[in-house]
């Protein structure tokens, strides 16, 4: 015979399933605001940016920011996402959360690579995305940005041909070029 809660408050105990629902459920409507209505989250992410900078919230004003990045980037704005991207690392400095740190500099890689932008920046983003994170990335992440630091790279050594490539390479970024 099935049990029954004694009282209201053992219904609304969170548990594992509660909890899971609500994740669900807020994945679902950021999809459906992403992907539906980005105008609307456009706006939404720039207020929220707003309020955590004029409160001092900087870890959840960089989240916004990257947020509101990856929006951007979508809508062909690729030089305001940068921008975004580039002010979330400097909230973060304010106010550490790694997995934001994570996300804004994987990111952040892609969009400079994708703008070809500065060799040197995207070379600095990456070098401390794989020291900071390189262990809890997923291959499929290295797979990403892989391509965009090579060239940077390439780049990089081409415009400094007195530095030694493969011991470059190898110091920098040993997990890359082995």
């Amino acid at each position: 015979m099935p049990s029954f809660p004694a009282s209201r408050k053992e219904i609304m105990t969170p548990g594992k399933t509660r909890i899971l629902y609500v994740l669900y459920i807020v994945s679902v409507t950021i999809f459906f605001i992403y992907w539906l209505f980005p105008d609307e989250a456009v706006r939404n992410y720039r207020e929220a940016l707003q309020l955590c900078l004029e409160n001092g919230d900087f870890d959840n004003a960089a989240s916004a920011s990257t947020n509101l990045a990856g929006i951007i980037a979508n809508q062909d704005k690729m030089p305001e996402a940068i921008t975004l991207l580039r002010n979330s690392l400097g909230y973060l400095q304010k106010k550490a959360h790694p997995d934001t740190e994570k996300i804004t500099r994987l990111t952040l890689v892609q969009a400079l690579g994708l703008q070809k932008e500065s060799p040197e920046e995207l070379i600095d983003v990456a070098e401390k995305l794989l020291n900071r994170f390189g262990h809890e990335l997923a291959p499929d992440h290295i797979k990403v940005i892989a391509p965009y630091i090579d060239k940077a790279v390439n780049q990089y050594l081409q415009a400094n041909s007195q530095i030694d490539p493969q011991a470059w390479k190898a110091a920098h970024f040993p997990r890359l070029y082995q």
